[in-house]
């Protein structure tokens, strides 16, 4: 019978927040990316709004002002998926800076699997670093400490308040 070696528990909390911070890093950088994609499809969508306009404008017919209308609408709502999923991104990668929002983290990192390649990536690796009950338990003593925070700031005592 073998036997799973145990890891020392500093040793693990280290790892875990290294991975933590990797995780961090790289949910702000796919944010980042996800805002170009907003900053370029509110381009396209202008530019081609205005160039439909321009064609209405020097004796464009009904058609042309249809496939403005319907640009318009498909424009405005990828627009707002990139806006919706560019705010959860930037918001995955403060909550896992600040040990908060676990559930929330689980859920957007499963969201960010639809995304192919690199959400799916990433995706992927948040999920498997979660799910580690030392991950868990960094999330719930980083819960405990806020709570406790919190009753010691409406009780107006500081001394009280964890650091």
């Amino acid at each position: 019978m073998s036997t799973i070696p145990l890891i020392d528990p500093a040793a693990q909390r280290r790892m875990d927040d290294e991975h933590l911070r990797y995780l961090v890093i790289a949910n702000y950088i796919y944010a980042a990316f996800h805002a170009l994609g907003l900053l370029v499809a509110i381009g396209v969508v202008l530019f081609l709004s205005g160039a439909i306009a321009l064609g209405g404008v020097f004796g464009g017919g009904s058609d042309e002002r249809i496939a403005g209308a319907m640009m318009g609408v498909i424009g405005s709502l990828v627009i707002v998926l990139l806006l919706a999923s560019t705010v959860l991104q930037f918001l995955l990668a403060r909550f896992l800076d600040q040990r908060r929002g676990h559930t929330y983290c689980f859920v957007v990192s499963i969201l960010n699997c639809l995304n192919m390649p690199f959400g799916t990536i990433l995706g992927i690796f948040t999920l498997i670093v979660l799910m580690r009950p030392s991950v868990q338990h960094i999330f719930e003593e980083e819960k405990r400490r806020r709570d406790a925070a919190e009753i010691a700031a409406a009780r107006g005592n500081p001394a009280e308040m964890p650091r």
